[in-house]
């Protein structure tokens, strides 16, 4: 006997079964990106000193919830990733309800399983950024405000608002979605629930600016590193420039995956047969100018991770194409899904790949190393030596951010120096690792196989314990100069 099941039990099943895929995957997940890092040590100082966050350069909800979690669970390792993953299962079903009040539920659900892996999408559950507490939290304020606008209820209205503010505590990418939906209720719906939206979606937004105005006596403080960024990544040839226009496009066909990109741009041609699609085709082609001009400005990094909001505004239009061409919907879905998510490991773009693990060769086994030769009263001291590395490498020892001193590439020598002595003359054993190709080799002595390294009022006896063409790497032991 056959057992029809509903697509609202269809899809706690594909949840749950999602959820045991990503748990599986864990311990083969390097968190290797920089601002993931950074974020998990903010999130452990809320935990271990819980307060108010007036200011800082990103918003403060991520790190309240992070933080929770890490109280709770203290494994800097695994609870960030468990949380992002609890937040992509939890987000399919607000993102379901959202759908099916334009597609039917079978298209509804098919959708949900293509967004959810989506590469991009997949990869930023895997990390412990704020991507994906953000898509949920986006994603149920828009659910909220079709139910509001659909049932006429002004209380689903303000819950929209609420939740999309909520957003806006978390990444600065949903006050212009926020705006944008505003505008939207005025033109095509009333000025009134316009009115509604507004006032709670402001909140947070409102609170955080005059905050960092009673704080640091700048309203916008938390945007000074955008705002300097273009002086520092201004365009410097015709390749740069280039690579500026066509990096977000070629992110969204990673987001989407080649098979399904070529039928979304097809679809595009389509967008005013209902009011739906243009609201979306408008909505996502703002978001893109915006981008744009944002990334030729040089104030928005080209990291694939920036068009997770682009990819959610534009694969309803998947929806769309299987409206019109209702055969095989199945067979379709799982040829765009399969074909993102593998095809994602071939790419040569860092960023792209569905689980996020080490490129940098031998670098998993400096990382071996360097744990073998600490305890939790050592120092760490990592040099430049890139991206993926230089944070991963202090992370993976499980060393408390105090223990841990990075050095950043474009920093000045006398700073690198005042760390070097600062983490040294405070932990008197543990791992020094060099770049070559940096300015810290140079204050290396060389004595037959040994090295030794005066900084200041310390000198360092180092044993060497790996190298290679870029790298250097020694157990260091600290000697108080001043004691002799």
């Amino acid at each position: 006997m056959k057992i029809k099941l509903s697509y609202n039990k269809r899809l706690v099943i594909f949840s749950l079964v999602l959820f045991i895929i990503k748990i599986l995957i864990i311990p083969y997940v390097h968190e290797i990106d920089a601002d993931g890092v950074s974020r998990v040590y903010l999130s452990l100082q809320f935990a271990n000193n819980p307060q108010i966050i007036n200011t800082g350069n990103w918003p403060p909800i991520f790190f309240y919830i992070m933080g929770s979690a890490l109280k709770i669970y203290s494994n800097q390792h695994v609870t960030p990733i468990i949380v992002n993953i609890l937040f992509s299962i939890l987000l399919i079903f607000p993102l379901f309800n959202l759908l099916k009040k334009q597609f039917e539920e079978k298209i509804s659900f098919l959708l949900c399983v293509f967004f959810s892996f989506s590469p991009i999408v997949f990869r930023m559950s895997m990390l412990a950024m704020s991507e994906i507490p953000y898509l949920f939290f986006v994603i149920s304020s828009i659910s909220a405000l079709a139910k509001g606008l659909s049932e006429r209820k002004t209380a689903w209205i303000l819950t929209a608002g609420i939740l999309m503010s909520i957003a806006g505590g978390i990444r600065y990418e949903s006050w212009i979605l926020g705006v944008l939906v505003v505008l939207i209720l005025a033109f095509f719906k009333t000025k009134k629930e316009a009115l509604f939206f507004t006032i709670t979606f402001i909140l947070i937004p409102t609170y955080w600016i005059f905050s960092s105005y009673i704080f640091t006596q700048e309203a916008l403080h938390s945007f000074n590193w955008a705002i300097n960024l273009p002086a520092e990544n201004s365009i410097q040839s015709i390749d740069s420039l280039m690579r500026r226009i066509w990096w977000y496009p070629l992110s969204l066909m990673f987001a989407f995956g080649p098979i399904a990109f070529y039928f979304f741009i097809k679809e595009l041609k389509y967008y005013n047969l209902n009011k739906i699609s243009y609201i979306l085709f408008i909505s996502f082609i703002t978001f893109f100018i915006i981008w744009l001009i944002n990334s030729l400005r040089g104030s928005l990094l080209l990291q694939h991770r920036f068009v997770i909001t682009l990819f959610l505004l534009s694969f309803p239009f998947v929806g769309f194409y299987f409206r019109r061409n209702g055969k095989n919907l199945v067979k379709k879905t799982v040829l765009f899904s399969l074909s993102g998510f593998l095809l994602a490991f071939v790419y040569s773009s860092k960023g792209a790949r569905p689980i996020p693990r080490l490129l940098t060769k031998e670098a998993t086994k400096v990382s071996s190393l360097i744990n073998a030769n600490i305890h939790s009263n050592s120092g760490f001291i990592c040099d430049f030596w890139n991206w993926e590395t230089t944070y991963y490498l202090p992370f993976a020892t499980g060393l408390k951010e105090d223990n841990i001193a990075i050095l950043e590439s474009n920093e000045q020598f006398e700073f690198s120096k005042e760390k070097i002595e600062t983490i040294t003359r405070k932990y008197h054993d543990g791992v020094l690792l060099i770049n070559k190709n940096n300015f810290v080799q140079k204050t290396l002595i060389k004595q037959d196989k040994n090295y030794s390294c005066t900084i200041n009022k310390s000198k360092l006896i180092l044993k060497q314990i790996y190298e290679d063409e870029t790298i250097l790497c020694f157990k260091y032991k600290t000697i108080d100069l001043t004691q002799n």
